[in-house]
């Protein structure tokens, strides 16, 4: 009788929720009909909502010693539960009245088809085909949120993208914000010891109300591309954002971020000079700065073998490898120790890998690293999960995005591009594009999904730092939220 009753509820439960998705979509459907770009475009808004409640119901204390910080950071509770539930609700209905409406559409313009089959094989091979012949073959409702919300995304308009860029800065300011104001109320929920950090006298790294300094970092790079190519109209605010955005990426500590702001920041320059070297101030002009600086590096050069040919330097990297810092530099972070994990699986299965539950927690209490959430490689990621067959289709849709990429790199100011520079630098040691889940990681992919969708050929009529084209500025401002 209990078996029955249960599997009963069980039924009534999932026919509720699909009544409810039904409702839901519906009510997108209608409402589109009023708005053309969909609500896709508000995807960074209940997505930092999510992120900020769960860090302040986890009500977490990072006020502890490097070595007791490796589940602090992880928020939790029944209220950042169903809020997370309701932002996937939200994006999926969005994303379902998106792909309804360009279903029914008389007319299909600038469509990435080729970028459509690529991505949906991607998902194929990485996901679903690892999910049913790999090590572990495991199955769940979450594998397809990437597919759905993804599609979604390369059928965003070009007004909706310019939209989209709004409302992405918008939502990462105020979250930023949020996170410093936390900072002068309760620093211990977001500032975390740091021993061996790179800013005199500030032993700490700021957290912000994110996972941690690695996830606060690139947002705040991306953030400070947004503003770069989509300013406030008011100059206070403008500034304020800037002051913002640069204080959290800067207490955050993080090394891969900070490269990576120096290298958009080049597309960037280099994007605003419409791709002439010479405007860079590189050219003869600068010739005298040019003789002084590599007078310089000859010096610095001539001084370091002096030091290498003394031998004091020997005894200084024997005693710097000895701290943890030095311990790090030598197993890049213990990343060095995953990738045996993860060459290691690809091994068991070398055409379709573990399988997408790799990393889940079940697999980490197995393989004994209880914060190994991925391989810390895109590449080494993608084989061990999906093998041979997942890497194949990965290069493959990489080949087609660089390729939709290359005539649109400066639409929008040059965001695509800067946006592309950020995830390679991040996939050096993270995964910024994993389709078996949805997280805050993959804001990064669907935004580029939009804006390579959604950019004509030709630069899209936007205001960029630097630039004089008072239309361009005046046609954004109706947009300017």
């Amino acid at each position: 009788m209990e078996p029955i009753i249960y599997y009963g509820m069980y039924l009534l439960m999932a026919f509720a929720v699909a009544i409810g998705f039904v409702l839901v979509v519906g009510g997108t459907l209608h409402l589109g009909v009023k708005r053309p770009d969909g609500f896709l475009i508000y995807m960074f808004v209940p997505m930092v909502i999510a992120i900020a409640i769960g860090t302040l119901a986890s009500g977490r204390n990072l006020g502890f010693s490097e070595d007791m910080l490796p589940e602090l950071a992880e928020g939790g509770g029944a209220v950042a539960k169903w809020v997370q539930r309701l932002t996937s609700l939200f994006l999926l209905a969005a994303s379902v009245q998106q792909i309804t409406t360009f279903a029914l559409a008389k007319r299909q313009i600038n469509t990435p088809r080729v970028l459509m089959a690529a991505f949906v094989g991607f998902w194929i091979c990485s996901v679903a085909l690892p999910a049913i012949f790999g090590t572990r073959p495991v199955f769940s409702h979450e594998y397809a949120y990437a597919l759905v919300i993804g599609f979604a995304a390369m059928l965003t308009t070009e007004k909706g993208a310019l939209r989209t860029i709004v409302w992405a800065r918008n939502a990462l300011i105020v979250f930023m914000g949020a996170g410093l104001l936390v900072l002068a109320v309760k620093k211990s929920m977001v500032l975390a010891p740091y021993l061996t950090g790179f800013i005199p006298g500030f032993k700490y790294r700021y957290y912000g109300l994110s996972s941690g300094p690695n996830a606060i970092g690139p947002l705040a790079v991306l953030t400070l591309i947004c503003i770069w190519c989509s300013p406030f109209t008011q100059r206070w605010l403008q500034n304020f954002a800037w002051v913002v955005a640069a204080v959290t990426l800067v207490l955050a500590q993080s090394r891969t971020s900070w490269i990576a702001a120096v290298l958009c920041l080049v597309v960037l320059l280099f994007v605003q000079q419409k791709g002439k070297p010479k405007g860079l101030g590189l050219g003869l002009q600068h010739k005298e700065f040019t003789q002084s600086a590599l007078l310089g590096v000859m010096i610095l050069v001539v001084a370091a073998m002096f030091v290498l040919i003394s031998g004091a330097f020997d005894a200084k990297v024997e005693k710097f490898f000895e701290t943890r810092m030095g311990n790090d530099l030598l197993t890049l972070t213990g990343r060095t120790e995953i990738w045996a994990v993860a060459f290691r699986e690809w091994q068991r299965s070398p055409v379709f890998g573990y399988g997408p539950a790799m990393w889940d927690p079940y697999h980490r209490f197995q393989i004994g690293y209880a914060s190994a959430f991925h391989a810390h490689n895109q590449f080494v990621n993608v084989l061990a999960v999906s093998g041979v067959v997942g890497m194949i289709s990965f290069l493959i849709y990489l080949l087609v995005l660089v390729k939709r990429l290359i005539p649109r790199y400066a639409a929008f100011g040059g965001l695509p591009a800067a946006l592309v520079v950020l995830m390679a630098v991040r996939s050096v040691s993270e995964v910024p594009i994993s389709l078996h889940s949805f997280g805050s990681e993959s804001m990064f992919h669907v935004l580029l999904l939009m804006l390579v969708s959604a950019a004509p050929i030709q630069k899209a009529r936007m205001s960029c730092v630097g630039q004089n084209s008072k239309k361009a500025t005046q046609d954004f401002r109706l947009r300017d939220v």
